[in-house]
């Protein structure tokens, strides 16, 4: 199983590469959905 990267580096990647790999538009919504994303992510997560 692969180590979990991040959040925070997992977004510095994906802002870095924001007009290069990844739609603008798409990072920008990304980021605002972020805080739900890891809403969801925290209720499921194994104790």
């Amino acid at each position: 199983m692969k180590k979990e990267i991040p959040i925070e580096e997992a977004m510095n990647f994906i802002r870095e590469q924001k007009h290069k790999h990844f739609d603008p538009e798409l990072v920008d919504l990304f980021e605002q959905k972020l805080p739900a994303i890891l809403e969801i992510k925290n209720r499921w997560v194994d104790d």
